[in-house]
């Protein structure tokens, strides 16, 4: 084989491989809009959400993780809702007291399936 068909054949798969990533990559974010779509809203004041430190220690590296912790009603009831961010204490704090406010999205086929809109904490990053 010459060096120019070995170039035309990787040239070749690494856009296959460019192709099936930029399909799944859609697939995942039109995933997550149906169910935005379909799922019963609640609004969630993050003055109000407890934020506490995780540290873990993940592959010879050290590593600031925060847990949030909230509590909403759905139906009558009172649920809890915990996300663990790979972001230090401090910086989320921050961030959701200048937020102020997100979304909890709910199945409600499924209540214990929901998604917590925080992207804004991962738009920005810093370091602390």
């Amino acid at each position: 084989m010459s060096f120019l068909s070995t170039a035309l054949i990787i040239a070749i798969v690494l856009i296959i491989a460019f192709l099936i990533f930029m399909i799944v990559k859609t697939d995942n974010s039109n995933e997550l809009d149906n169910f935005k779509r379909k799922a019963d809203t609640i609004d969630i004041d993050l003055t109000k959400v407890k934020v506490e430190s995780k540290h873990k220690f993940i592959k010879k590296a050290n590593k600031d993780s925060s847990l949030i912790t909230l509590y909403y009603y759905y139906k009558g009831k009172k649920l809890k809702h915990e996300e663990l961010v790979d972001r230090g204490e401090k910086y989320v704090k921050e961030t959701l007291y200048i937020r102020r406010e997100t979304t909890l999205f709910i199945d409600p086929k499924n209540p214990t399936n929901v998604y917590l809109d925080l992207d804004f904490l991962f738009r920005h990053i810093h370091t602390y």
